[in-house]
């Protein structure tokens, strides 16, 4: 007799199902266990979900066990946009189990939903599939129903976790456990009022949960404990200690808030023990184009693009900074998908301080241990235990020292080629060249010239090594030209000598002080000015000096003062006259009578200030006589003389020309009537002499001018005399009309 086990029995029953062999229920033999996998067909199954109650999904998948559990093979497609979702998939005949997903998450149920089935810590739907019988089957997300479900099911829980404690910035805080498949970004939280607490809602089936917290991309650490033990209430570890967990046990119907402190199994935040690395790749040495750059590494299971390294100012440095427990990690860079490769060496040999082989040979990594509170940064080029950074060193001195106008000139050239950046007086040293073509760049903060206020100028040279420079900065004093210095005199009062009344001004050009070539002119008065004592103030009226000085960065400074005459400060209060003076009466006959022609002693002040008054007495040996008085305005004191006015100018003669003895101008020639009037006064043969005005009275005023001889004097009016003489030859008798 065949005995078949309940096993069997499933397997007769799935033949009987699936008869595809050509046998009959009655025929059936144990022949057709022997039948292969290969010979059990499968189905078509068209899977529809309804997501339209989501506030969004992306890229929505179903997955389980007919593609491995792989959420990226399977996409859905709503290509008439009524929000249900649908793919065609191959199942085998049996229990299929499987869910649908979302980027924002998968569907979560909880033990005993109807169409599902439990297993461990899983909850999935599951369907019974039978061979050839295609099915279109329609859900809703998160239900057992069509109906799309925006809550998943079980109890609404409140998650709460203090980080205020934590040294840096908070950005982003989730929660992650298996309730979500331990994805880190489906469930975030917030923190709405700053105070440092930040929670979220999930729903959790009544039950035991395992979760963590994850804080700026770095999930809580707990100390392991035996393996299953929940004693502590807070924690349990699995798997020889390699996961601890925090937990909690959710009882239907209680909707609870829980609030925990980072790191801590109370409400209290500790902050957790390690420190932050930054890791950068030095892409400038790479063989060819980098386009992403990522960290892998036993922090993060070796995934290729979960942590990207960037690099934001396009220097060529791709980095990141990743938070480490104390301990040693182990990590690779990802360039282009690619991961880097070691030549294997001792298993467990951390003795290079860079790589470390293990499981014979199988892998070698990088490495970095982390001291609990140092931070780092650890700089590496591809596949090379090097930064290949450009590193220099600059001189102990770079102060340039000061520079004037003198010495602009001696400021050193930026340098333009390595050779000069490596020379005096830059003296640069190169300690690592980097990938070796180097360039030499040089900047000033502000222009090298002298115009203007004086400023300190860095000069810095740049080294470039592709993207990676290094830098020297220099000082150098530039001392400005600033405005010229003008030593501009104060307002003067300058005291003229006894008896002067005025003064031409003689003022000298200011002296001037400026490093660089500055000119000083006056600008006013346009030209010098004679100043006069004005006799009711004792002094003159003010002059201004103006003076403008211009350098050559067109820079100026004006000056400018006043200048004022004061008469002579006599200290008499009495004056003194000469008794007669004699006086010569000037080329228009007039005498002008002042202080000065009678005063004597002294010394006095500016003589026009004194009085002066005369009165003419009769006299016939002189053209005339005066009586003077003399008055002192300051005190009215007065004194007296007389003055004789004479007339010691000679009369001026203006001889005609006759002495050509061809001379034919009848101007030199006498008339018969002029001969006779001229002969009566012949004194002797040859000369003659005469009183202007007898002669011009006896030649008539219509004859010809006698040989065009003229007198002149100062006082016509007064009595004088002069003469000249001629000389003449008679050249025809009278009687025929000339001489």
């Amino acid at each position: 007799m065949l005995k078949l086990n309940p096993s069997t029995l499933l397997t007769l029953m799935l033949l009987i199902v699936c008869t595809t062999f050509g046998y009959s229920a009655e025929k059936f033999t144990a022949d057709a266990l022997d039948k292969t996998a290969e010979e059990v067909t499968s189905a078509q199954i068209t899977l529809c979900v309804d997501l339209t109650c989501l506030p969004s999904a992306t890229a929505p998948s179903v997955f389980g066990g007919f593609n491995g559990w792989c959420a990226n093979c399977n996409f859905l497609s709503d290509p008439d946009g009524d929000g249900i979702w649908c793919t065609t998939v191959t199942m085998n005949a049996g229990s299929q189990e499987f869910k649908f997903f979302v980027q924002e998450g998968e569907e979560t149920f909880c033990p005993g939903t109807p169409g599902t089935v439990t297993s461990g810590p899983f909850t999935n739907r599951v369907i019974e599939v039978v061979c050839d019988v295609d099915q279109t089957l329609t859900f809703g997300y998160n239900s057992a129903t069509a109906v799309c479900n925006p809550n998943p099911p079980g109890e609404e829980v409140t998650m709460c976790v203090d980080v205020s404690c934590l040294p840096d910035e908070v950005t982003s805080v989730s929660i992650f456990g298996a309730f979500n498949g331990w994805n880190t970004g489906a469930n975030p939280l917030s923190d709405p009022d700053g105070d440092g607490i930040w929670c979220g809602t999930i729903y959790l089936c009544p039950g035991i949960h395992e979760f963590k917290f994850f804080v700026n991309g770095v999930e809580e650490s707990f100390p392991a404990g035996a393996d299953g033990d929940f004693s502590n209430g807070c924690t349990i570890t699995c798997c020889g200690g390699a996961f601890t967990n925090r937990f909690v046990n959710i009882a239907a119907g209680t909707n609870p808030t829980f609030v925990y402190g980072y790191n801590s199994c109370d409400g209290n935040c500790v902050p957790p023990a390690g420190a932050y690395t930054e890791f950068c790749f030095n892409s400038n040495c790479f063989p060819g184009d980098v386009n992403d750059v990522a960290l892998a590494g036993t922090f993060n299971g070796w995934c290729g693009g979960c942590n990207p390294l960037t690099d934001p100012d396009g220097d060529g440095l791709y980095c990141a900074t990743i938070f480490f427990p104390p301990g040693i990690h182990e990590f690779k860079f990802v360039v282009n998908g690619n991961f880097e490769n070691f030549p294997p060496g001792a298993d467990g040999d951390y003795s290079n301080g860079c790589t470390i082989t293990c499981c014979g040979g199988a892998f070698t990594n990088r490495f970095v241990e982390v001291i609990d509170g140092v931070e780092q940064t650890i700089v590496f080029a591809w596949e090379s235990c090097d930064s290949e950074l450009l590193e220099i060193s600059c001189p102990p001195e770079t102060d340039l020292g000061f520079f004037d106008c003198t010495t602009i000139d001696d400021i050193p050239a930026c340098p333009t080629t390595l050779d000069e950046a490596l020379g005096a007086p830059w003296n640069i040293v190169i300690i690592n060249s980097g990938c070796g073509d180097l360039a030499v760049l040089c900047e000033d903060s502000d222009a090298v010239d002298i115009c203007g206020t004086s400023k300190i100028i860095e000069r810095t040279i740049t080294i470039v090594d592709g993207g990676i420079t290094a830098t020297c900065v220099y000082t150098m004093t530039i001392l400005g030209d600033n405005a010229p210095v003008i030593a501009c005199p104060l307002d003067k009062t300058i005291s003229l000598g006894p008896g002067s009344c005025g003064a031409l001004s003689t003022e000298p050009l200011p002296t001037i002080y400026d490093l660089c070539g500055a000119t000083i002119t006056r600008t006013e008065p346009s030209t010098d000015v004679f100043s006069s004592i004005d006799c009711n103030l004792g002094e003159s009226n003010a002059v201004t000096y103006a003076y403008e000085a211009v350098d050559d960065c067109g820079n100026v400074t004006v000056c400018s003062y006043q200048v004022t005459l004061a008469s002579y400060d006599t200290n008499l209060t009495g004056i003194s006259c000469n008794d007669h003076v004699n006086v010569t009466a000037n080329a228009s006959c007039e005498v002008e009578f002042n202080a000065d022609m009678l005063l004597e002693g002294g010394p006095y002040g500016c003589y026009d200030c004194f009085g002066v008054s005369a009165v003419e007495i009769h006299t016939e040996t002189a053209l005339a006589v005066f009586e003077v008085t003399i008055t002192d305005p300051a005190t009215g004191n007065s004194c007296w003389g007389t003055v004789t006015v004479e007339d010691k100018n000679d009369p001026t003669v203006e001889c005609a020309d006759c002495t050509d003895p061809d001379v034919t101008d009848p101007a030199c020639i006498f008339n018969c009537t002029e001969e006779k009037l001229f002969t009566t006064f012949v004194e002797e043969e040859g000369r003659f002499g005469f009183d202007t005005r007898l002669l011009d009275g006896l030649i008539p005023s219509d004859g010809e001018d006698f040989i065009g001889d003229y007198v002149t004097d100062n006082c016509d009016d007064v009595p004088m005399s002069a003469g000249y003489s001629d000389t003449f030859s008679p050249i025809g008798n009278c009687s025929e009309g000339t001489l």
